[in-house]
């Protein structure tokens, strides 16, 4: 039904396809907007294809087009089963975060996330498609754009084939994984460019996929750009010394790519090792404490993308079960000494 729907769109000449592979799997990005495109791009630059498959695994179709184009719109705010409310499942608190409301139904063999008059994404996983339709793609901020809007859809295409994302930083030494989840103001970034400075290597700052392989669990890079506060960077010497051009300015905070600090940190895979919650606590000194499976699993569990389909949601649950029981878990309570903080994750790793 999606194939059907979107025919008509993609003859137009003012549409362009891209392509990305993103750890084996490529995904073809077709849309008639340049303000959607560069978004896309900018989240996705690392898995730049210079070549366009016509064959790929998945198939993203995002359109600038009046919702009125989109005939089964009323059929499924009519007909389809209400899986999620953003301004009623409060404690994910969206509608807040990203200042958009979505709400998310399963209508027939698909699965859809409308934003209202912001636009709707249609997909169907099994077949390895997404499509969506936004009136006015310029009014939104690229980065909600890309990180969120997009990124919901693509999370659910990618964890049907077996390669899942999760909300956390992922840094490695000699191979050895460190997954980092948590949420704004919890220290995540600060932490990561603790770790960085002191020779970590890096496979991302705000997501990480997660794949089973034959030989086990792997964490696998998503790298972006880092979001940092004026306070991350008066804390950290080589940050304050950056001309103001090595930032880009994000929604909330300001954006740098890591190689610009850190030349030649980055990684593309590592076992995972350690799993660290950390919590910013006025003290001097930081402290780890040992975390149990279970406390461990329950933590992480907020840090999962939304997954709609029932099998893959059961899935991507042992998924993270099986990752937990594989690696150390603690908890951190990041004190002021952000400059040594990387001895204790020395000593664990």
């Amino acid at each position: 039904m999606v194939h059907s729907i979107l025919d008509e769109h993609f003859k137009h000449p003012s549409t362009l396809t891209q392509t990305f592979l993103i750890h084996g799997l490529s995904l073809n990005l077709t849309s008639n907007s340049p303000h959607i495109s560069g978004a896309i791009n900018n989240l996705l630059g690392h898995f730049r294809s210079r070549q366009v498959r016509k064959d790929p695994e998945l198939r993203f179709y995002l359109i600038q087009s009046p919702l009125s184009n989109v005939w089964l719109l009323p059929m499924i705010r009519k007909e389809g089963q209400l899986l999620y409310d953003s301004e009623e499942e409060s404690q994910f608190n969206l509608s807040q975060k990203m200042e958009l409301h979505l709400k998310c139904f399963s209508w027939k063999e698909l699965f859809v996330v409308d934003f209202g008059s912001n636009g709707l994404l249609v997909l169907d996983h099994w077949g390895g498609v997404g499509a969506g339709w936004f009136p006015d793609p310029s009014s939104i901020h690229p980065d909600i754009l890309s990180n969120f809007i997009f990124l919901i859809g693509l999370s659910e295409l990618l964890r049907s084939r077996d390669l899942y994302l999760i909300h956390a930083a992922a840094l490695a030494r000699d191979g050895k994984g460190v997954l980092i989840p948590g949420f704004t103001g919890s220290g995540k970034t600060t932490l990561s460019i603790a770790l960085l400075r002191e020779g970590f290597q890096f496979l991302g700052d705000d997501r990480t996929f997660i794949k089973k392989e034959a030989d086990g669990l792997k964490l696998l890079a998503f790298p972006d750009e880092l979001d940092v506060t004026e306070e991350t960077i008066s804390s950290f010497p080589e940050m304050k010394d950056l001309p103001e051009d090595a930032f880009k300015i994000g929604p909330r905070k300001k954006k740098f790519w890591v190689d610009r600090v850190y030349p030649g940190s980055m990684v593309n895979r590592s076992v995972p090792k350690i799993l660290l919650f950390p919590n910013i606590v006025q003290k001097k000194n930081s402290q780890l404490d040992p975390l149990s499976k279970a406390q461990a699993v329950e933590r992480l569990l907020p840090h999962s993308l939304l997954v709609f389909d029932g099998e893959i949601a059961e899935k991507h649950f042992h998924l993270l079960c099986h990752l937990v029981e594989k690696m150390d878990c603690y908890r951190l309570d990041f004190g002021k000494d952000l400059l040594h903080v990387y001895k204790l994750v020395d000593k664990i790793i």
